[in-house]
């Protein structure tokens, strides 16, 4: 290991000290402790490993550091199998075996739970999706006399360079070179800084992210046509403050999600794996058990809406209405409904949540605090929680608790390979006694 390797503090801010890594922090960081007692947070650490460590800037009631030199290893590392990790901030975890990821994992699932009050809960084992199956991933472009493509040290905006990544599906890694070229040969990087790409079942979808108004002109359309054919890209797209394009389109980017096919918008949100989407989804349908009419909030693209059409009428609620339109075209002859609505300005009522046997809900990293105190009111039979933030689950889970739900059961889902990112499912029933408790006190 290069005592340089993981090196991103200046050293006019900072002082070098020992430091014994006696656990993991929620970002994968490992947390020791200065001789001060000050918490100090060292990335690409393990417990038990024994550093000197470049101490710098406060992070909290802590400081952040990096690994100056390693002078006990703990036992249990691995080799990481990617060559830029311990530089590139993609991936924290890749010294450890799956094994200790998962337990991790589910950790900070248990962690953020009993913050809630959640003290004796279980949680079921955690599903781990191995390496190299994330379908969609964003590069940053790097700017300069040969722009580069890769991901951000950490605490950092510099730019690591990346020409392959063990952690993407083998199609989007293949692509990484000749992209590298195409921002060569033109000068897209003087105005994306962001590069979005995803493998649909029609082939990858390009969509170049720009902070100004820019619109490619016909040379530079002309040349990202050659390299959409060249190496068989189904569309290539540019967003940017006034909106968004397709610049080539050979074929529609599609998903199937149940017998719905969908024809994906330009900007649209898609679980990072398909093995973890199924996973979800396969939750939400047992859960759902006989229910005939079910919500569907923060659908998407419809993931999980489609596939519960099998059993049930299904109403999809999303905000962004370029989805919503794409549900709409995908669901002719199925028991379905797309409606948009901004669930964080305007959540579903009670009243209007009772019309429904079972409600689905998948929001975003802020979690659903509103809609989960209107549920938390409401008489709806079963819900099931989906989340990709363990603290804004536990919150929305204590909502729900409160007011009369029971958990059934937590599933971790580890789809984001070597992150300290984690999805997770939650299934409740509604508790039929303190339902009628509540409304008996409501009435009163």
């Amino acid at each position: 290991m290069s005592k340089n390797k993981y090196r991103n503090i200046k050293r006019s801010s900072a002082s070098i000290e020992e430091v014994t890594i006696e656990r993991l922090g929620a970002q994968g960081d490992g947390i020791g402790h200065l001789p001060s007692g000050t918490p100090v947070y060292v990335p690409y650490t393990a417990p038990g490993d024994r550093v000197r460590a470049l101490v710098g800037p406060k992070r909290g009631d802590g400081r952040t550091a990096t690994i100056e030199q390693t002078l006990e290893m703990a036992p249990g590392r691995i080799d990481p199998e990617c060559r830029h990790f311990g530089n590139c901030g993609g991936c924290a975890l890749q010294h450890l075996p799956h094994s200790a990821n998962a337990k991790f994992k589910s950790d900070q699932l248990l962690t953020a739970l009993r913050h809630r009050g959640f003290s004796e809960i279980a949680i079921n084992p955690t599903i781990t999706i191995s390496p190299g199956h994330r379908r969609r991933v964003e590069f940053a472009i790097g700017r300069g006399e040969k722009p580069i493509l890769g991901l951000h040290k950490i605490r950092s905006k510099e730019i690591v360079d990346i020409d392959t990544c063990p952690a993407i599906r083998p199609a989007l890694s293949a692509l990484l070179p000749t992209l590298r070229e195409l921002l060569r040969s033109t000068d897209l990087a003087r105005h994306a800084q962001d590069i979005r790409m995803t493998e649909t079942q029609s082939g990858v979808d390009l969509l170049f992210l720009s902070s100004t108004m820019f619109s490619p002109d016909l040379i530079m359309r002309q040349k990202l046509a050659a390299f959409a054919e060249a190496n068989d890209v189904a569309r290539i797209s540019w967003s940017d403050r006034e909106g968004g394009e397709p610049l080539v389109q050979r074929r529609a980017p599609n998903i199937k999600f149940g017998s719905a096919n969908v024809s994906l918008p330009i900007k649209y949100f898609l679980q990072p794996s398909t093995a973890g989407e199924t996973a979800i989804s396969d939750f939400a349908r047992d859960a759902i058990g006989d229910a005939k009419r079910v919500a569907d909030l923060y659908a998407g693209c419809g993931s999980l809406s489609f596939p519960m059409t099998e059993t049930a009428n299904v109403t999809a609620f999303e905000l962004i209405d370029d989805m919503v339109t794409a549900m709409r075209h995908a669901a002719a002859g199925l028991s379905f409904k797309a409606k948009q609505r901004d669930l964080a300005r305007s959540p579903l009522t009670e009243q209007e949540l009772n019309r429904f046997d079972a409600v689905v809900f998948d929001p975003p990293r802020a979690g659903a605090k509103d809609q989960a105190e209107y549920l938390a009111l409401s008489k709806v039979p079963k819900i099931v929680a989906v989340s990709c933030n363990p603290t804004t689950l536990a919150r929305d889970l204590r909502a729900l608790v409160d007011g009369g739900y029971v958990i059934d059961q937590i599933t971790p889902i580890d789809q984001f390979a070597w992150s300290a990112e984690l999805e997770a499912v939650a299934v409740l029933h509604r508790d039929c006694f303190k339902a009628s408790s509540q409304s008996r006190i409501q009435r009163g």
